[in-house]
C-alpha cells in the first residue's frame, strides 16, 4: 500500500472513530430520559462542517474527503435526532437545525452550480478551513476554567488526544495531495491538540478523595 493510501485510510478510520464518540452521549441521554447538561450544538455544527467538506471534496474530486464526511453527516444527524427526541427545549433545537440548514443550503447550491471552476473550490476551501479552525479550537474556551481551578477536569484527555491524532493525520494527507486547505486547518488542529494535552501535564486532573 502506497503512503498516500495508508495515510488516507488511517485518517479516515481515526476520524470515524472520533465521530463514534457521540454514541456514548446518546446512550447516556437515553438512560437519563432527558438531555441534562448536554447540548445539541456540537452535533449540529459537526454535521454542518461535514457538509461543507463534503462539498469541497466533491469539487476537488477527493474520494477520501467525500467518504469520511458522508459518514460524519449520517452519524451527526442521527445524534441530533436522538437529542431532539429527548430534549425539553425543542424550539431552541429547531432554531439551531434551521440555522444550520440555512447556512448549508447555499453552499450545496453553489457547489452544484459552479462545480467546474477552480475559483469555486478556492472560496469553498477558504470557508471550510475557517469553520474547521473554529471547531478545532472550541475546546480551548475552557482554558480559563482550567487555569482558574488548576485542574483539567473540564477537559477530556481521550478527546484531546483524538483531536491531535486526527489533525496530524489529515495534515500529512494534505501534504501528500498538495492541498493547503486540508493542510492549514489540520496543522492548527494538531497544534491545538498539543496545547490541550500540555494542559494535562501542567494541571493534572484531580479526583476528589472519597470519604473514608
Amino acid at each position: 500500500m502506497e503512503l498516500k493510501a495508508f495515510v488516507s485510510l488511517a485518517a479516515t478510520v481515526s476520524t470515524i472513530g472520533l465521530f463514534l464518540t457521540g454514541i456514548s452521549i446518546c446512550k447516556r441521554i437515553r438512560s437519563l430520559g432527558h438531555t441534562g447538561e448536554y447540548s445539541c450544538f456540537p452535533f449540529v455544527t459537526t454535521a454542518l462542517n461535514n457538509c461543507l467538506w463534503l462539498c469541497y471534496g466533491y469539487l476537488v474530486n477527493d474520494a477520501s474527503i467525500v467518504g469520511v464526511n458522508t459518514v460524519g453527516i449520517v452519524l451527526e444527524t442521527l445524534y441530533s435526532m436522538c437529542f431532539y427526541a429527548y430534549t425539553k427545549e425543542k424550539d431552541k433545537a429547531r432554531r439551531l437545525f434551521i440555522g444550520a440548514l440555512a447556512f448549508a443550503a447555499p453552499v450545496v447550491i453553489f457547489t452544484a452550480m459552479f462545480s467546474d471552476g477552480s475559483d469555486s473550490a478556492f472560496y469553498l476551501g477558504l470557508l471550510c478551513s475557517t469553520v474547521a479552525v473554529i471547531m478545532f479550537g472550541s475546546p480551548l474556551v475552557t482554558l480559563k476554567t482550567v487555569i482558574a481551578t488548576r485542574s483539567t477536569e473540564s477537559l477530556s484527555l481521550p478527546l484531546c488526544a483524538a483531536n491531535f491524532i486526527v489533525g496530524a493525520l489529515w495534515f500529512v494527507y494534505g501534504l501528500l495531495i498538495g492541498d493547503r486547505f486540508v493542510q492549514i486547518p489540520n496543522l492548527l488542529g494538531a497544534m491545538f491538540g498539543v496545547a490541550q494535552l500540555l494542559l494535562f501535564c501542567v494541571y493534572p486532573s484531580t479526583v476528589a478523595s472519597l470519604p473514608k
